[in-house]
């Protein structure tokens, strides 16, 4: 299983890099710049901070969505009640009253 989420964690890290230069140049910023006409470098500077805000900005949410989620998971099992278990040990059958032992391994329910 561990490979196969390796591989969907590549795939996204992909599709993320891949989309952020398309994301960047539709950026209202970028596009006012242009229209402005704003030398090649400005523009290319604007893009440039724009693409490092635009990433930090989005794995800074997916670390606090990360963080979150362990939050709310710790929070559940700390407000959960305790189960109490039953155990029962003994050998052949769990259930019924036939004093038959079909197979003779050791029972442990829980």
């Amino acid at each position: 299983w561990v490979a196969l989420e390796l591989v969907f964690f590549g795939l996204a890290l992909i599709f993320y890099n891949a989309y952020l230069p398309q994301i960047v140049e539709n950026h209202w910023i970028v596009r006012r710049a242009i229209r402005n006409e704003k030398s090649t470098e400005k523009v290319c500077a604007i893009k440039q901070q724009l693409s490092d805000d635009m990433s930090q900005y989005g794995f800074a949410c997916g670390y606090f969505g990360s963080l979150f989620m362990t939050i709310v998971a710790t929070v559940i099992f700390a407000v959960s009640e305790t189960t109490e278990y039953e155990q029962f040990t003994g050998y052949g059958l769990t259930s019924g009253t036939s004093n038959n032992e079909e197979w003779m391994k050791a029972v442990d329910m829980v």
